[in-house]
């Protein structure tokens, strides 16, 4: 079983923690290591789904949930064998007026 770690070297970029997504779809950005073969997300602790790469980050298009409080975990497997994890990223998706758009994400 490969070793996992948490690392800095493993950021969730977007969402931040305790941000309100109020759109139908949203791609998450995750910042990895450079030796990062493979990055994967996990929501509110459900399987692993693959990221893609592309302009030097790691991005999951996410779309079809549901309003309220989720939380995303990311991994990232290294050419070396090891598996880094991101430490848990809570945020919050409603739908309705009265949901505000964080500065710089509209």
């Amino acid at each position: 079983m490969p070793e996992i770690a948490t690392e800095k070297a493993l950021n969730v970029d977007f969402p931040r923690q305790r941000e309100k997504i109020v759109s139908a779809e949203y791609t998450f950005r995750i910042a990895a290591p450079a030796d990062a073969e493979r990055v994967e997300v996990s929501i509110d602790e459900l399987e692993w789904r693959p990221c893609r790469s592309a302009a030097g980050s790691w991005w999951y298009d996410w779309s079809r949930y549901a309003a309220g409080s989720h939380q995303l975990v990311s991994r990232a497997h290294l050419r070396d064998g090891r598996t880094v994890a991101s430490e848990p990223r809570s945020f919050r998706v409603e739908f309705g007026a009265e949901a505000v758009v964080p500065a710089g994400r509209a």
